[in-house]
């Protein structure tokens, strides 16, 4: 129960607001308690740093435009010491997300839910991203391959593959002498 509460305790910290994406497109966007006072401040402080009150942007800039992400993504990247800034977009960081999300057995309404988040919808996050069939086999029959190597199989008899944690698995160290010498003796019998 204790978990749950701490869980529950970091989620409180956060609000979905809903902000607006390329073609007029509703995105929600997840904020912490923080970002949002600071939003605040910015919207009440916008007349005093000499934008326009018509301007409908938090970010925005002289007239009635927003700064880039595009832009503050690449100078912040480059401002942080990446060595390939350039790969720093907020497309690859979607398309990350999305790739690395595959692994879990998400319902469709959850998969809408990430995909709204994403700025995508349901369609183009399943075409183009959702490979789970392959990702998941992959993931699985590699743990069962893992822990066969390791000589571990045997312990997971009985058990599904999601209860195999990969984390759990100690490969043997073939660097051993003792290996090498079994080895070049098993390949010695043979010849």
């Amino acid at each position: 129960m204790g978990a749950i509460r701490k869980v529950g305790l970091q989620f409180s910290s956060l609000d979905i607001v809903q902000t607006q994406g390329k073609q007029n497109k509703v995105v929600p966007t997840l904020l912490t308690l923080e970002m949002i006072e600071a939003t605040d401040l910015l919207v009440k402080l916008q007349g005093k740093c000499g934008l326009s009150p018509k301007n409908p942007y938090i970010f925005g800039t002289q007239g009635e435009r927003h700064i880039s992400t595009w832009q503050v993504m690449q100078s912040t990247s480059k401002a942080s010491g990446c060595k390939q800034p350039e790969l720093i977009t907020s497309s690859r960081l979607r398309k990350y997300i999305a790739t690395v999300t595959q692994v879990i057995d998400l319902s469709d309404h959850e998969l809408q839910w990430l995909s709204s988040h994403l700025a995508h919808d349901l369609k183009t996050y399943k075409q183009y991203y959702r490979q789970q069939d392959a990702t998941l086999e992959l993931a699985k029959v590699s743990k069962m391959l893992l822990a066969a190597e390791a000589g571990r199989l045997g312990i997971y008899s009985g058990k599904k593959p999601d209860d195999i944690k990969v984390e759990d698995i100690e490969m043997p160290n073939t660097e051993d002498e003792e290996d090498e010498e079994e080895i070049f003796n098993m390949t010695s019998i043979q010849n």
